[in-house]
């Protein structure tokens, strides 16, 4: 007998749990931490964690998950529109740019979605990859990309 968990995270600066209610639009959501475990797996602890029997109900909850990933991308553009407004005028009479706003580049080793999936890296892991590749000739660009990708995975896993 087996049991399907099912959570989702934004990891942009900090952890997000995108299945947790939302805080109002004045407010940030609370920010998570990554945890070692004894056996050296690395996990998110108080995230939501829901189980599902279906595939339906697994479903929804993305959906849902993708919501409040929108509501947090606009409160992080309403922050960013904020910060630039309070900001001190240039000499142009704009205020701050945006960039000064955004995060910083990181070292690759550093990086919180490094350390999240460190065991696959490691090679204690396990991946699986899904491509998807849609037959429209509108969608020959996302195609190509996907499946450039495909063939990088395909590479690093033969050792080429």
């Amino acid at each position: 007998m087996y049991a399907v968990f099912v959570s989702f995270i934004e990891l942009y600066n900090n952890i997000h749990d995108l299945l947790a209610s939302t805080p109002s639009l004045g407010s940030l959501p609370r920010s998570h931490n990554l945890r070692e475990d004894g056996n050296r797996n690395i996990y998110v602890p108080g995230i939501t964690e829901t189980e599902v029997k279906m595939a339906d109900e697994a479903l929804k909850l993305f959906y849902q998950a993708q919501i409040n990933n929108s509501l947090m991308n606009l409160r992080r553009c309403i922050d960013v529109l904020r910060t630039n407004q309070m900001a001190s005028p240039r000499e142009d009479g704009l205020g701050l740019g945006v960039s000064q706003t955004l995060p910083r580049k990181v070292p690759y080793r550093d990086t919180k979605l490094t350390h999240l999936f460190k065991s696959y890296f490691e090679g204690s892991g396990q991946v699986l990859v899904l491509i998807c590749i849609r037959p429209k000739i509108e969608e020959y660009d996302e195609t190509l990309v996907s499946s450039s990708l495909l063939i990088f995975i395909i590479r690093q896993l033969l050792g080429e």
